[in-house]
């Protein structure tokens, strides 16, 4: 029963001077259940094309979600504001060549009809006003949703934060669709 075994190890040198491989138990166990599990496959596979079955692929749908087309824009409440620092207690603007350069872009592939491919695009910014991320408006007069519930930091850093451009403030689908329009920073 143990030559079944297709697992066994040979060695360099002949141990008891007449092998140079050893079967053993375990090595049979593991050559049965190989066996068994490749025509259970097999066996499987033969009905599917016996039957002509497709591969039943699942999906999770979400009701109320937004679909690949929906835009978000600034008129919908969408913000995006971003910050470059050198994690010190300095305040002011921190662009310079050996820190680098904030740049926010648009990326996104077909989007022309009958074009495939990927675009990247840098977009319309600004240094953020005090409106803008919430610091002097009330939530009535404020221009975006809040930015977060503890506005001191946010306070703390204002002049470092760029914002997008109303205008360029524009994505819709995501990583599944087959047309979009995101934002790098």
């Amino acid at each position: 029963m143990k030559t079944v075994d297709g697992f066994g190890e040979s060695f360099a040198m002949k141990v008891d001077g007449k092998r140079d491989l050893i079967h053993s138990w375990m090595g049979t166990l593991c050559t049965i259940m190989m066996a068994l599990l490749l025509a259970g496959f097999t066996y499987l596979k033969t009905l599917n094309i016996i039957n002509k079955k497709d591969i039943t692929i699942l999906s999770t749908e979400i009701e109320g979600a937004y679909d690949y087309d929906y835009k978000f824009t600034a008129d919908s409440g969408f913000f995006v504001a971003a910050a470059l620092t050198a994690f010190d207690s300095g305040t002011e603007i921190l662009e310079e060549p050996q820190y680098g350069e904030l740049v926010i872009k648009h990326y996104g592939w077909s989007n022309n009809e009958g074009e495939l491919g990927s675009y990247s695009t840098p977009i319309g910014n600004h240094y953020c006003s005090d409106q803008e991320l919430g610091i002097t408006a009330s939530p009535l007069q404020q221009l975006t949703f809040p930015v977060v519930k503890d506005i001191t930091e946010v306070t703390n850093w204002k002049k470092k934060f760029k914002c997008v451009d109303r205008e360029s403030l524009v994505i819709w689908g995501d990583y599944n669709s087959n047309k979009a329009q995101q934002l790098a920073v």
